[in-house]
């Protein structure tokens, strides 16, 4: 995965895994939202361009290759990207 530079940094749970902890933790979904689809396709050209010399290289080591893996992954279904709001009961 993108934020892990090595497997023992990478720890993933499903959507409703994750939803399903979060209620059990004393929280109210508000907001669920997969944005997968809308994330890959707006970063997509982004990162397909000519790379800004003043990008995020400068303060994300290997960034280029941590949005190949997100992308990657993002498409074949092996990561979503939630945008949730959970508020405390």
């Amino acid at each position: 995965m993108p934020w892990a530079d090595i497997p023992e940094r990478s720890h993933l749970t499903t959507p409703d895994e994750l939803a399903t902890t979060l209620k059990d933790s004393g929280f109210e979904l508000e907001v669920w939202n997969d944005l997968t689809e809308f994330a890959v396709a707006a970063m997509t050209p982004i990162f397909e361009a000519p790379t800004d010399p003043l990008g995020l290289q400068l303060v994300v080591p290997d960034i280029a290759a941590k949005v190949k893996n997100l992308l990657k992954n993002a498409r074949d279904d092996r990561l979503r990207l939630i945008q949730a709001v959970a508020l405390a009961v």
